[in-house]
């Protein structure tokens, strides 16, 4: 695994240098069932849209839903997920049915006439509003490029290289794009350098809901819950689910030189399916 050139500031391991594998054992474990068992079975017992396609994000803390309107920024970021579980995880066949009604609600839906991405559709994929600037499009890529990998459709691969290509043009010639804010403050913001680098694991502050599944996304600044929401237009399968799986990955690593063959259980062990998960029928794009 690659690490980032800061490591030493950020004070992250290499291979081999924790201690004690039986503790690595249970973290990994934690992070494996957290991932799967919770995050995972919640938002596909809950947002898997199997009428119209694509995903549902706006739920509450029962998962619930709240809003039928879909963010698509979330179908590129749960279809980066469920591509991704296919292809370093498990190669479940509901992961890839999930992944190819994200990609295809995507591309049906999402772009407007002057190739721009919108943000905000209705359920069935009525155009609502678009945003000036291009972090539908980004989230899009990083799904297509998942999405390649895990289906080994070499198309999806050039679609999110072409998109790339239009979001580095709007990097490189911003005027392009609408402007967000006057001239009167100068400001740079670090959103963009971020979302293109996919370098910062931005995970906002978060607790476990222990009763419904899945983690708080909102709290106070003392730790106390300040919303139950699971998901909105902005937080779904994303944040959370990336950060487990980088970090089950990481101590699959650690654990290697203490193992006298390899483990292929820490990535690819027997993970029960959750009851009441819905494979996309036909009506998803499949």
């Amino acid at each position: 695994m690659d690490y980032p050139t800061s490591e030493r500031r950020l004070h992250i391991p290499r291979p081999g240098t924790l201690a004690n594998p039986a503790r690595l054992a249970r973290l990994s474990d934690t992070y494996r069932s957290g991932l799967l068992d919770d995050v995972v079975s919640f938002w596909t017992r809950h947002a898997i849209d199997s009428e119209y396609g694509g995903f549902s994000s706006c739920l509450d803390r029962e998962g619930k839903l709240i809003d039928t309107d879909k963010s698509v920024w979330v179908q590129g970021r749960m279809t980066w997920l469920f591509a991704t579980l296919f292809s370093e995880v498990e190669p479940r066949e509901e992961w890839l049915a999930y992944a190819t009604s994200g990609v295809r609600f995507l591309q049906q839906h999402s772009f407007d006439e002057d190739g721009r991405m919108f943000f905000h559709l209705t359920r069935e994929g009525v155009p609502l509003r678009k945003r000036r600037y291009f972090f539908s499009e980004c989230f899009a890529i990083m799904g297509y490029a998942a999405f390649a990998r895990a289906s080994g459709e070499e198309i999806w691969k050039d679609r999110a290289q072409a998109l790339y290509a239009r979001v580095v043009e709007y990097v490189s010639h911003p005027e392009l794009l609408p402007a967000k804010h006057t001239a009167a403050r100068p400001s740079l913001a670090f959103s963009v350098p971020m979302v293109l680098l996919i370098t910062a694991q931005v995970l906002h502050k978060t607790m476990e809901d222990p009763e419904f599944g899945e983690w708080y996304g909102y709290l106070h600044r003392d730790g106390r819950i300040s919303s139950t929401l699971k998901g909105n237009m902005w937080k779904s399968a994303f944040h959370l689910p990336r950060m487990q799986l980088v970090s089950w990955q990481i101590l699959k690593e650690e654990l290697a030189p203490h193992r006298s063959a390899p483990d292929a259980s820490l990535l690819r062990g027997p993970a029960p399916r959750a009851r009441g998960v819905e494979t996309p029928g036909k009506n998803t794009g499949r």
